[in-house]
């Protein structure tokens, strides 16, 4: 969940938010928090992140599942398999009701069509029970060359499945065992392609948000407060440089804050002011912040936080290009900056 460039302020103690979330959906979160408002909130924002987190790596067992389970069903039936009687007389009652929503619902009676409609459920309840005769004692392990047992898959999706609607119908995931829940996730796409589960695990950012839950006392520490310098400065008129300010951080604002920096940043702007012999004759009083901030691309290159918020994220803010420093604020007061480090992120 992206950070915002404008700081919040919980205007009557969030009960503009509540009343639109609603007391029964904010309370579950109000109770766990132990009833310490300021730190529900920060629980309700954090299953948000981790509802996101979750989403890439789902969508993938849900695509790679359903078209690994499809391959199967062209060959052993053909491609039009959904109107193939010797399919249908396989289904249960439930699963055949799945079938025929997804095929009027379908754009087309094409199989990539139909596929992509069906849900998650119609595929994981393949692999119930009343399956395993005519779908699965002869080409489980064709599709899944790990030893496996249809009932453990059975157990597998269906924990995930759990997972993927709770996510879908916007309910609170804190109480699940997400970290379990990501390695059976991961290890299941693993049985299909390990190349897939590389990809996902490689971009996948569930374990960096996991680092990143709040406690009653703020988020996991460190955090944005501890690490920050107070020794800055906010600019709100368009001074020339030569009035700065001895600070180390120097941040110019006009409605909102538009851009941090530093001194040298100064000293780089002034000696691009030099002809090709080198010779620099400037009157520091003509030369607007403004124009430097322009001349250098400087506006934008900060990142808004609040102090409460674990420190663990900043490699992840800092990922951008763009942001060169974390703004570190108390609601609508800046209260120290964090400048970006000179390794990699």
């Amino acid at each position: 969940m992206a950070q915002s460039q404008v700081p919040f302020t919980y205007l009557n103690d969030g009960k503009e938010l509540i009343n639109h979330l609603s007391d029964k959906r904010f309370g579950t979160y109000l109770q766990r928090a132990g009833f310490n408002k300021d730190y529900a909130f920060e629980l309700y924002l954090y299953n948000a992140r981790l509802a996101k987190a979750f989403l890439f790596p789902l969508q993938i067992l849900e695509v790679t599942v359903r078209n690994t389970i499809n391959e199967l069903l062209i060959h052993k039936f053909d491609e039009n398999y959904f109107f193939n009687q010797d399919f249908i007389d396989i289904l249960n009652e439930y699963s055949e009701g799945s079938l025929k929503k997804a095929i009027n619902r379908s754009k087309t009676n094409k199989n990539c069509d139909i596929v992509s409609t069906l849900t998650f459920d119609f595929w994981s309840n393949l692999f119930r029970d009343e399956y395993d005769r005519p779908l699965w004692q002869v080409n489980l392990h064709s599709i899944f060359p790990k030893h496996i047992s249809r009932k453990e898959i059975k157990t597998e999706l269906e924990s995930l499945n759990h997972l993927r609607n709770r996510i879908a119908h916007h309910e609170p995931i804190l109480d699940l065992n997400l970290s379990n829940l990501y390695s059976r996730l991961l290890n299941f796409i693993d049985m299909i392609s390990e190349d897939v589960r590389k990809w996902v695990q490689h971009y996948g950012t569930v374990n960096e948000m996991l680092r990143t839950k709040p406690s009653s006392k703020g988020g996991k520490g460190p955090l944005f407060q501890d690490r920050c310098d107070s020794n800055f400065h906010i600019i709100s008129e368009n001074l020339s440089i030569n009035q700065l300010p001895q600070k180390a951080f120097l941040l110019y604002k006009k409605d909102e804050i538009e851009s941090v920096f530093e001194k040298s940043d100064i000293a780089l702007y002034v000696l691009s002011l030099s002809n090709e012999n080198y010779e620099l004759i400037v009157d520091l009083n003509d030369i607007k912040i403004e124009d430097v901030l322009a001349s250098l691309g400087l506006k934008g290159n900060f990142q808004i936080c609040g102090r409460h918020e674990s420190f663990a994220i900043s490699n992840q803010l800092f990922k951008s290009e763009r942001v060169k420093f974390l703004v570190v604020c108390d609601k609508n007061d800046v209260i120290g900056i964090i400048k970006k480090s000179h390794r990699r992120y």
